[in-house]
């Protein structure tokens, strides 16, 4: 970042496209900013979808999808930058200590995929390439 713009942070943000903006990646979209600082940003379109679903997107990587809910809701495409990565943006969650039957693993484990498949969240959308 310049020095100008130091004091701004567009974290948690919503950037929209001028109407006139032509290029093909950014032409009438909105763009989350997942974080802004001095090492960078992270953004995410928000609305464009892809052709995938989430059962499309579930059978891509082998897991099963529980939740009929979600079954037809689109992927959205995220972004033109780092298409191999998938994004889940969800309202905030709670993961609860380990437990003396467990180990510090296994609750590192389920935490990670409960983060990664939203499955504890009615408000998920998902980001991928297709």
């Amino acid at each position: 970042m310049t020095a100008d713009s130091a004091s701004i942070n567009l974290t948690h943000h919503f950037l929209i496209a001028m109407p006139g903006l032509e290029d093909a990646a950014f032409a009438k979209s909105v763009v989350y900013v997942c974080e802004h600082s001095e090492r960078g940003a992270l953004g995410l379109v928000i609305n464009k979808p892809s052709d995938l679903s989430m059962t499309g997107l579930f059978e891509k990587v082998d897991l099963p999808l529980h939740r009929q809910d979600l079954m037809d809701a689109p992927v959205l495409q995220g972004g033109p930058v780092h298409t191999e990565r998938g994004f889940v943006l969800h309202d905030a969650m709670w993961v609860d200590q380990p437990s003396a039957n467990t180990s510090q693993e296994t609750d590192t484990e389920a935490a990670q995929e409960a983060a990664a498949l939203s499955a504890v969240s009615d408000k998920e959308s998902v980001y991928a390439s297709t």
